[in-house]
């Protein structure tokens, strides 16, 4: 039979590759195979920087790209932050190697003001991101 060889892989590479033999006689054979390439995390912020007033509520987002999917946590003066009420976190799967996360900063104080970090780890690798409320 037939090899298909992918060299140097890249995380492009993934998807669903078909396999058709035809022989002129009646309808070709068809098979499918799908390829799933792990990577390291890699993380944009849309919008790296945002004003808010005192006593309003804003949320700070992030994109990830990993797989397989990562850990992910939002740190702020490098403490890990959490649900409370201060705080929601939210993480949104759009497809197995992408995740959207968002941090709701409830009722503004002062001391919320400053830089927010985004981190994305897997087997293969750490990525992070800043995002600035001010």
């Amino acid at each position: 039979g037939n090899i298909l060889k992918i060299s140097s892989v890249k995380k492009e590479d993934r998807g669903t590759y078909y396999c058709v033999a035809e022989n002129g006689v009646g309808r070709g054979a068809r098979r499918n195979i799908n390829i799933e390439v792990e990577f390291a995390p890699v993380i944009t912020a849309p919008r790296p920087r945002l004003g808010q007033a005192l006593q309003y509520d804003m949320d700070l987002e992030c994109h990830i790209e990993a797989y397989p999917p990562p850990a992910i946590t939002w740190l702020k003066d490098d403490v890990v932050l959490t649900n409370s009420q201060h705080y929601s976190i939210s993480h949104f799967a759009t497809a197995d190697e992408y995740t959207d996360t968002t941090i709701r900063v409830i009722t503004i104080e002062k001391r919320q003001y400053g830089h927010y970090v985004c981190k994305a780890a897997n087997k293969l690798g750490t990525a992070e991101t800043r995002v600035e409320l001010f």
